[in-house]
């Protein structure tokens, strides 16, 4: 599983979108995980 940062999914959001449908993505936050996103298709 791919992880980004908060920082970075919020700067690459659009990308993020397009990676998650292939992938499910860690974003962590202060170096703690946070949330996990992924595709409902």
């Amino acid at each position: 599983m791919h992880t980004l940062t908060a920082n970075d999914a919020k700067r690459n959001f659009g990308e993020l979108l397009l990676n998650a449908q292939r992938q499910p993505i860690k974003i962590s936050k202060n170096s703690k995980d946070a949330v996990v996103v992924m595709s409902i298709h």
